[in-house]
């Protein structure tokens, strides 16, 4: 009859040497294959060994060995988590359901990944682990030494497991969101805060320099001094009426201050409470909202964002339009100043913003010096990311046209 501590090692023989991709063949009573650990009854191998399920083998779990049907139930789910091991344990009737570390401990024990375990009998290990893998020297130098006090002192010894192993797992994880949020969240406000730090000083210098000439010679420096004055005027932003934009009155503040996107045609009821406050703190009836950003190079500045052009009653007015925000439709550039879209683009920067994977229309292909911008559907932790995109662009535009 075939000991516990065989029924593992020809296990491991199989899966390390014979089989390498771990497959396993269950057999019913009467030996013909089947899937069903409930029904099977004998594992068979490569080499036509066959040991029974129920036979127990050498791994203990609290002070008892646990049978060979309950070890290869745990090879054959070993990729499942564990709330989903157990519930598919409990479903089919195992009795004997391993924790996450015994689990671990074991398959990778099987899969050569290991040459001890210490749920195995040390006598037993010890044998099996000879007989299946090559020896180490200080395995050697055990087996070999006559030296009594050598072997009591290591037979207490255990391997430890390695955090990382354990832990961390085999599936790559990318952090170039998190640094992407970093940058946004720490490093811009960091350079910002030192650009504002030292404008001061050079604003004093300055000033001491202009109280220190004549009243004449600072009327003759005071008119290019006043040709390169930055602009003053609020920029404004024209986002479109449609009911189809992405972005509109209601939730254009939560996306560019809060880098929160909140889809604009989501019931109330559905949002979470952190959205539906952040939506009441910004939500306004008028057609006009007011945010303020800082820019890494330009510092805090205000801008106004509208749907609507009906309070563009001054040509001048047209000066201060930065940007449009548009759906693809050509009907929402009919009031503007300039009415076709190629027309409008050629003055004003374009943004067109839709979510993922989505086709980009042929209209804002056509137009041309208009930037798409992306949104997830679901991962909001992408949101930053995309305003960030948005204002990194406009804070080009808004230099070219003299903003300092």
């Amino acid at each position: 009859m075939t000991s516990a501590a065989d029924i593992l090692s020809l296990l491991k023989k199989h899966l390390t040497t014979v089989n390498k991709e771990g497959q396993l063949t269950l057999l019913t009573s009467d030996n013909s294959n089947t899937t069903d650990i409930q029904d099977s009854k004998y594992l068979k191998l490569s080499n036509e060994e066959v040991l029974p399920l129920d036979s127990e083998t050498d791994f203990v779990v609290n002070d008892k060995k646990i049978s060979l049907r309950v070890v290869t139930y745990c090879w054959l789910y070993r990729d499942l988590p564990t709330t989903e091991f157990i519930a598919k344990a409990q479903e089919d009737n195992i009795t004997e359901i391993l924790t996450f570390g015994q689990r671990l401990d074991l398959t990778q024990w099987l899969a050569g990944e290991k040459d001890q375990s210490d749920n195995i009998s040390t006598g037993d290990s010890a044998k099996t682990s000879t007989s299946l893998d090559t020896t180490t020297a200080s395995t050697s130098a055990v087996a070999n030494s006559n030296d009594s006090f050598l072997k009591a002192v290591l037979s207490h010894e255990r391997d430890l497991y390695d955090h990382n192993a354990t832990l961390r797992g085999t599936k790559p994880i990318s952090f170039s969101n998190t640094s992407k949020e970093c940058e946004i969240r720490i490093v811009k406000p960091l350079k910002r805060k030192h650009a504002s730090s030292a404008k001061p000083s050079s604003s004093s210098s300055s000033t001491s320099a202009s109280t220190s000439t004549t009243t004449s010679t600072s009327s003759s420096i005071s008119a290019p001094a006043d040709s390169k004055r930055k602009k003053t005027v609020t920029p404004v932003i024209l986002i479109s009426p449609a009911a189809s934009s992405l972005l509109n009155l209601k939730n254009i503040t939560a996306f560019l201050e809060h880098a929160k996107f909140i889809p604009p045609t989501a019931p109330l009821d559905t949002l979470s409470v952190s959205d539906q406050t952040l939506l009441r703190e910004t939500a306004t009836d008028a057609n006009l909202k007011n945010i303020t950003h800082t820019f890494p190079k330009l510092g805090p500045l205000k801008i106004h964002i509208t749907d609507s052009t009906s309070m563009f009653t001054r040509s001048e007015h047209w000066d201060r339009v930065v940007a449009v925000v548009t759906t693809g439709q050509e009907w929402q550039f009919k009031p503007y100043k300039w009415s076709t879209g190629v027309e409008l683009f050629r003055h004003v920067k374009g943004f067109y913003f839709q979510y993922e994977g989505d086709k980009i229309p042929e209209n804002v292909k056509n137009w041309g010096n208009v930037d798409v911008v992306g949104v997830e559907r679901l991962r909001r932790f992408k949101d930053s990311e995309s305003a960030g995109k948005f204002w990194d662009s406009l804070e080009k535009v808004l230099i070219s046209k003299g903003y300092k």
